[in-house]
């Protein structure tokens, strides 16, 4: 995936919700296109920058393991990543939540092996979820990272 993919789906994500003004999203957009660009050393420091806005609560919590999952598939440690994700997804589902639950699946999805039946059934969820919100955008983008997830790129 080149970044001008990376930077549409970005774009996408505000395109669908507004565009906040708020430094906390603003950190998570930066570290969420370091994951989508599978850019682990920026995707570390970008944690680090996220993780000093020294918020908490749920979401922070959801957006903050997805991010360290996502740095685990990218160190090589795929299960523990998929693990960790599965109870990120699950924790957006618990919140009622499915726009945060379908990013968090595209994270997966631009880390883990599409191929997998649990990675491949949350994207198809989130698929449907993206196309039942009516985020026609970010439904294809998905489908693009899949695609380039299992083309090894």
């Amino acid at each position: 995936m080149d970044r001008r993919q990376v930077l549409d789906g970005v774009i996408s994500v505000f395109a669908a919700v507004g565009r906040p003004t708020d430094s906390l999203l603003d950190e998570l957009a930066a570290a969420r296109c370091s994951l989508w660009m599978r850019d682990a050393v920026s995707l570390r420091a970008d944690l680090a920058t996220f993780d000093a806005q020294g918020v908490h609560g749920p979401a922070f919590h959801l957006w903050r393991s997805g991010l360290a999952h996502a740095v685990a598939a990218l160190d090589g440690r795929p299960a523990d990543a998929l693990a960790g994700f599965r109870d990120v997804l699950l924790g957006w589902r618990a919140l009622g939540l499915p726009y945060d639950e379908a990013l968090a699946t595209i994270d997966l999805a631009c880390v883990l092996d599409p191929a997998l039946p649990e990675v491949a059934t949350a994207i198809d969820h989130a698929r449907i979820t993206l196309e039942r919100l009516g985020v026609h955008s970010l439904s294809a983008f998905i489908e693009r990272t899949a695609t380039g997830a299992a083309a090894g790129g």
